[in-house]
């Protein structure tokens, strides 16, 4: 009997520290922004569309092609990575990278 409420214990902290893990960053997050437009004019929702409208194709072009490089080079570090510290995991790291 014991055994099972250490076990139950220990399931319940592992949930209360996944959940930590995902609310401290959200609500970190909600902190900065409350702080940001306490101390900065912000735009409204009719300006902010009026600024998306006004951009170029070629600098929404450009935006998604940063954006593109930005999260290939995240997956090639993380799989690259992986490969050092699972030296099992190469055949992924080449197929990622190719």
């Amino acid at each position: 009997m014991l055994r099972r409420l250490t076990n139950a214990a220990r399931a319940l902290t592992r949930t209360a520290v996944r959940g930590a893990r995902l609310l401290l960053p959200v609500a970190a997050m909600i902190g900065c922004l409350m702080l940001l437009q306490a101390h900065v004019a912000l735009p409204d929702l009719p300006q902010l569309r009026s600024i998306l409208g006004d951009l170029a194709g070629w600098q929404w072009a450009g935006a998604l092609l940063a954006t593109g490089i930005s999260f290939w080079a995240l997956g090639a570090m993380t799989v690259s990575r992986i490969a050092i510290l699972e030296p099992g995991w190469t055949g992924l790291r080449r197929a990622a990278l190719a």
